[in-house]
Order: structure tokens, then sequence, then C-alpha cells
């Protein structure tokens, strides 16, 4: 009956040996991207070690130059207007593609191959409708002048490295003060960004969207030196000649007055949740969630208890059952975030960037990729040194333990 209750003792004890290794490595990565998921000094840092600030003007240029010239019709009619299909249209799709080959080339997850083009071109020919040229939507015209290389400089004028940065931190510091409950709503103020934008460095922007038009006619030079500067004055944009610039300067600057005029001093980024919401809204779910993380190291606690319950008798039982779990979690989790790493590395921006759109601009792929592990970075070194630490208590408490028991020896 004793050596059962031994065995028992001993299952028990090993079972929650096990238990807690398994629930302290999770526990430890929960509470690690509890602390770090929502501090925004993560996301800063790795904006940081990408150099995102220097780069963003050049990126933002790839971007809007390529949305700019971006025509979905002709680089794949089969996404051309797929929300507005008939359900006759739809099926004629499906039947000569398959249900899985249209959605994904509908979607845009994926650009079509030849062999689907041919294959669907009768469905084209007979549904797709030719684009219209939109009156009151989309860009203006004079935008798709504009080359990468004006974008950046563009960009560069109304937002330099530093007050990218600024207003950056001050985007991630008011989500997560909303997220932590220390603000009722979060706010971008545009203060700074409006007031760059009335100094020369705003008329340099103008002048360079200016400049990548077409060149001014008679007429359209006689309207902008014809009278004095009228805040509701209106003008057709094209590159006037070098010495009229000067003469134009004071418009340029009426111009820019007026459409900051209509700038907020201050935006919206998430507006405060409604007093009479019903259920638990997105912000208490989140609450909620992270307090579940916080509280997730009672569990392998709670198994600690149990060995202690079931087989500690001595100081060195307790030293040696408690420092083997502790070591071998340790060990795991210390892997985890330093192995994990250069793994994640490796492999994110590749598994990002294909799970994004085809037309997507290579360079706006590569920066998500490289964002995302700069990020998960910054998330899984602390958990690797946490582990590190847990197994050298573990070790510690296995070896005072063995020399404990040596002396033990030595005295009998």
């Amino acid at each position: 009956m004793r050596k059962l209750k031994t065995f028992l003792a001993n299952f028990l004890a090993g079972l929650n040996a096990i238990l807690f290794i398994i629930t302290a490595i999770i526990a430890l990565l929960l509470f690690n991207l509890e602390r770090q998921a929502f501090d925004p000094n993560t996301y800063k840092k790795a904006l940081l070690s990408q150099n995102i600030y220097e780069q963003m003007p050049s990126i933002l240029g790839e971007v809007l130059t390529s949305s700019a010239n971006f025509n979905p019709c002709a680089s794949n009619p089969i996404a051309c207007a797929a929300e507005d299909r008939s359900p006759e249209a739809i099926a004629c799709f499906e039947n000569v593609l398959g249900k899985e080959a249209y959605a994904a080339t509908s979607q845009n997850k994926r650009a079509p191959t030849e062999a689907e083009l041919k294959s669907a071109q009768h469905c084209i020919d007979q549904y797709n409708q030719p684009a219209q040229p939109s009156q009151s939507g989309g860009a203006p015209a004079y935008m798709s002048k504009l080359t990468a290389s004006d974008w950046e400089t563009i960009l560069s004028n109304i937002l330099p490295p530093d007050d990218l940065k600024t207003m950056t931190e001050q985007v991630f510091d008011q989500i997560f003060a909303y997220m932590n409950g220390d603000v009722d709503s979060a706010r971008l103020s545009m203060i700074a960004f409006k007031t760059r934008l009335a100094r020369p460095e705003g008329i340099r922007a103008v002048l360079t969207l200016m400049n990548a038009q077409p060149p001014c006619t008679q007429e359209q030079l006689d309207q902008m030196t014809a009278s004095p500067p009228q805040d509701q004055q209106k003008f057709e944009i094209c590159n006037p000649p070098a010495d009229k610039i000067e003469t134009i300067g004071p418009l340029i600057e009426t111009q820019l007055k007026s459409a900051l005029s209509g700038i907020p001093d201050q935006v919206t980024l998430i507006p405060a949740e409604p007093s009479n919401a019903r259920g638990m809204t997105p912000l208490q779910v989140i609450k909620l969630a992270r307090w579940i993380m916080r509280l997730s190291f009672l569990i392998p606690l709670i198994f600690l208890l149990g060995i202690l319950l079931f087989v500690v008798r001595s100081r060195i039982a307790w030293l040696r059952w408690w420092g083997w779990p502790m070591m071998i979690a340790g060990i795991f989790v210390s892997a985890i975030g330093f192995i994990s790493s250069p793994l994640i590395n490796s492999y994110l921006p590749a598994f990002i960037a294909g799970r994004m759109p085809f037309f997507m601009p290579v360079v706006i792929v590569k920066t998500s990729g490289d964002l995302a592990s700069a990020v998960a970075r910054q998330i899984l070194y602390p958990v690797g040194w946490e582990g590190l630490l847990l197994a050298i208590i573990g070790m510690a408490m296995i070896l005072y333990a063995t020399y404990m028991a040596q002396r033990e020896k030595e005295k009998l």
C-alpha cells in the first residue's frame, strides 16, 4: 500500500512537472507578448532599426507612383469591376476557370496565368464593361505626371525624417494610451505639419508638383498673373517658366494658406467608445485578453505547488523537483527567443510577400516584411533572456541539491 501511494505521488508530481514545463513556456510567451506588443516603444525601436523615417519619402514615392499608374483592368482583366458582376458573369468565369482560380484572380490574390486569361477571354469580352473615366472621384490628372523622384522631393519637403518620426511616435503613443485606458480617444496633432506647409518648404513642394506638369500656355500664365492673388482664385496647375516663378509665388502662398485653413489642428485616430454600446466593445475585449495573458503565470505556479504537495518532504527534494522543470522550461523558452528570431528574419518577409496582392510595389512588400521581422525580434529577444534566467535558476537549484546531498552522505 505504501509503495502504491509513493508511486501515485511520484506519478502525480511528474505530471505536474510536465504540465508546469508546458504552461511555463506558454505563460512566458504570453506575458512578453502582452508586455511588448502593447508597448509603443517596441514599434518605435523597430522603425528606427530599419531606418524607416529616412526611407519613407522614397517608399511612399514608389507606392504613390504605382497607385497613380495602376490600371487594374489592364493588369488583371479578370479582377476588373469584379465586385459589380452579375451572377451570370460570375458563373461564366467560374465555369472556365474553376471556383478557386476565379476567387484568387478576381480578388487579386495572384496574377492570372496566360492560359487562364485565354480561357476567360470569352467571359471578359462578353461581360467586362470598358473602364469609364471618373468625373468626380479619383486623384487629379496632374498627380499622374509625378514620378517617384518627384514624390520623394515633395514628401521630403513637407515631412522630413524628424517631423515624420515625431508624428509617427505620437500615433503610437496615442493608440496605446487609448488601449491602456489613459485617454478616451486617440488623436493626432496636425499643427506641426500645417506649420511646415506654410513655410518655404510647402511652396517648394508645390513648385515640384508644377514642374512635373506640361509647360504653361500663355492663357494659363495670364490667369495666374492677371490680378492680385485671392483665396478662391482658380488656376490650372502647369509648369511655368523660370522667370515667372517669383511672380506667381504670392499666388501659391495664398492658395496654400487657403488649403491649410481646411485642415483641422488635430484628427481623431480612434473615436471614444459609445457609452450605450451593448455587449463587450473591442477595447473591453482587448483589455480582457491582456488580463488573461498577465494572469497566465498563475497556472504554472499552481503546478509547482502541486509538486510541493505531492512529493516534497525535504529541502533537497524541493530543489530537485522544482529545479529540473524550471531548467527544462527555461531552455525551451530561451531557444524560442534566441533561435526563432533569426528564423523569423529569414522566413517572415517571404511569408508576408507571398500573401500580398501581386500588384503591390516591391519596395512596400520588402519593407513590410522587414518591419514585421523587426517587431518580432523586439518581442522575442526578452523572451530569450527570461528563459535563460529561468534555466540558470533551475540549474542552480539542481547543483545546490546535489551539493547538499553530497554533504549529507559525508556526514553519514
